[in-house]
C-alpha cells in the first residue's frame, strides 16, 4: 500500500551516496521534508513520493513527485518545500497547483479557440446563415485579435474598435452586429473562467446593445400609402413615369435604374408578405402557383418559400394586389428562372439602393414625426407584423403568417401537402386584412 510504503523505510537524509546504494524494494524516508524514496525493480529507477498531513483537516495525501537521475534531487526537494508550505497553510498543494495550471491555460485561450468552442456547443441552436454570418463578422471586425489570448480584449481594445468601425461610412450597423457576436463570445469566455470579466459589462454608456431604431419601428397608415405612391411613380418604367421623376427637384438617374426598378418591387412583396427579404429575392417562378392547386378542393393561388431560419416549406396565399404584382413581373420575366430577375436570369442583390432611392423620394424629411429616415428592408417585416396585430390578429396568427421561429411546426409537418394547403386555405383572409389596412384607400390600384 501507498502508505505503508511511505511510513516504513530506513529513516535519513537525503543524498546521493545513499540513493545510490539503495536496493530494489528498499525506502530511504525523510521526514522532516515529508519526502520517502523507493528504488523500483521494473526499471531501477529511484521514485520520490511527498506524504504529509494538510493543516487543521484529517487529509493526509500521497503524491508522486518524480524520478531521481542525475542531478534532478534538489528540483525535487523544492517541489517538497513548497508542497510542505501549502500543507502548513492548510491547503492540498496538489490541486492548488492544478488549480494554477488550468488558470494559465484558460488565461491563453485565444479568441479562435473560444469561438470553435461556442459553435461546438450551440450547433444546435444555430442555423447555418446564423453560424456564417456570425464567424463572418468576428472575422471581419475582430480578425487580428483571432490568434491572441482573449485576455487581450480589455475596455479600451473593445471601445476603440467599436468608434473605429462605427464612424466608416455605412458601418454602424456591422460595428453593433459585430460587437454583439463578440459579447456573447466573451460571456461564454466568463462562464467558464477564460477571464474574469466581459469588458462589455463595463461599457454601459456604449450603446452597442440597443436596437437600431428601424428595428421597433413600422409606418402608419399614411405613409403606407406614401410609400406605395411612391413605389408606383418610382417603378413606373413608361415615359410618363420617368418624367414624373424628373419633375423632382431632388430627381437622380439611379431612381430610374433597370436594377432599382426590379428592387422596388421587390419591396412591394416585402410590403404585402411581412417574409425575410433573402426569402423573397430568392423566389423562383416554379414556386409561384398563380392557377392554385387544381387537386385542392380550393384553387387558392399561392406561392412557396423555404424559410431561411427553420429551413422548412411556407405559403403564403396570394391576394389581388400581389396576383397585380406576379402578373405584371410575369409578362416583363416571363423567360427567367427569378421572380425577382437581374442581368439575364440572376437573382437580384443588394437594395441598399431601392431603400436609399425611397429615402430620398418617398420620405426626404423622414418618417414618424421625423423619428427616422432609415428605411431598410427588415423595416417591411416589422411593419407587416405591427399592423396585422393591429388588425386584432393573436401573437401566435401573426407568428403564423410571418413564419416566425416561434411557430414551433415539425420539419415533417411543414412539408406535406395537406399542411400547405390547409395553411393557404386558413392564412388568405388574414393577408388579405393586413393588407388592407396597410393600403388603406388605394388597395388593388398597385398594377392594376
Amino acid at each position: 500500500m501507498v502508505y505503508e510504503w511511505c511510513t516504513k523505510g530506513i529513516e535519513g537524509m537525503f543524498t546521493e551516496a545513499r540513493l545510490n546504494n539503495l536496493k530494489v524494494g528498499q525506502v530511504l524516508k525523510d521526514s522532516t521534508e515529508g519526502l520517502s524514496a523507493k528504488r523500483l525493480a521494473r526499471n531501477s529507477k529511484i521514485a520520490f513520493r511527498w506524504h504529509k498531513r494538510i493543516r487543521n483537516s484529517k487529509d493526509y495525501p500521497t503524491y508522486t513527485l518524480g524520478y531521481y537521475s542525475g542531478g534532478s534531487l534538489n528540483d525535487i526537494r523544492m517541489i517538497a518545500l513548497s508542497y510542505n508550505s501549502k500543507a502548513d497553510e492548510g491547503i492540498n498543494p496538489r490541486d492548488f497547483y492544478e488549480n494554477l495550471e488550468r488558470q494559465k491555460e484558460r488565461s491563453s485561450k485565444t479568441l479562435r479557440e473560444v469561438l470553435k468552442e461556442y459553435e461546438r456547443r450551440k450547433y444546435e441552436d444555430n442555423t447555418e446563415s446564423t453560424r456564417k454570418e456570425r464567424n463572418g463578422q468576428i472575422n471581419s471586425m475582430w480578425g487580428d485579435y483571432l490568434d491572441r489570448p482573449i485576455s487581450d480584449l480589455n475596455i479600451s481594445s473593445v471601445d476603440n474598435r467599436f468608434q473605429e468601425w462605427k464612424s466608416q461610412r455605412g458601418a454602424e450597423v456591422s460595428a453593433r452586429n459585430g460587437s454583439r457576436h463578440l459579447n456573447s463570445l466573451l460571456n461564454h469566455a466568463k462562464k467558464f473562467k477564460y477571464i474574469n470579466d466581459n469588458p462589455f459589462d463595463q461599457l454601459p454608456e456604449l450603446k452597442i446593445f440597443k436596437h437600431e431604431r428601424y428595428r421597433n419601428i413600422y409606418l402608419l397608415p399614411n405613409e403606407n400609402v406614401t410609400l406605395i405612391e411612391g413605389l408606383m411613380d418610382l417603378a413606373d418604367d413608361s415615359n410618363i413615369g420617368i418624367e414624373k421623376l424628373k419633375s423632382s427637384p431632388k430627381y437622380k438617374k439611379s431612381w430610374s435604374s433597370r436594377y432599382s426598378l426590379v428592387g422596388y418591387r421587390v419591396i412591394e412583396l416585402l410590403l404585402y408578405s411581412g417574409m425575410r427579404v433573402n426569402e423573397i429575392k430568392s423566389l423562383r417562378w416554379d414556386q409561384v402557383k398563380l392557377e392554385g392547386n387544381t387537386d385542392w378542393d380550393k384553387d387558392i393561388p399561392y406561392f412557396e418559400l423555404n424559410l431561411s431560419k427553420q429551413k422548412q416549406r411556407f405559403a403564403i396565399p396570394i391576394t389581388k394586389s400581389m396576383m397585380n404584382l406576379f402578373k405584371f413581373l410575369k409578362a416583363k420575366n416571363y423567360d427567367s428562372t427569378y421572380v425577382f430577375a437581374i442581368d439575364g436570369d440572376q437573382q437580384i442583390g443588394s437594395l441598399r439602393r431601392a431603400c436609399q432611392n425611397i429615402e430620398d423620394y418617398c420620405f426626404p424629411n423622414g418618417f414618424r414625426g421625423g423619428e427616422t429616415n432609415k428605411f431598410m428592408p427588415q423595416l417591411l417585416r416589422h411593419n407587416f407584423a405591427s399592423h396585422a396585430s393591429n388588425c386584432g390578429m393573436t401573437p401566435q396568427q401573426v407568428s403564423a403568417i410571418t413564419g416566425h421561429a416561434t411557430m414551433n411546426l415539425s420539419r415533417n409537418l411543414g412539408a406535406t401537402e395537406n399542411y400547405i394547403h390547409n395553411l393557404i386555405e386558413t392564412n388568405l383572409h388574414l393577408y388579405e386584412r393586413v393588407e388592407s389596412s396597410i393600403l388603406g384607400h388605394i388597395a388593388g390600384e398597385w398594377f392594376g
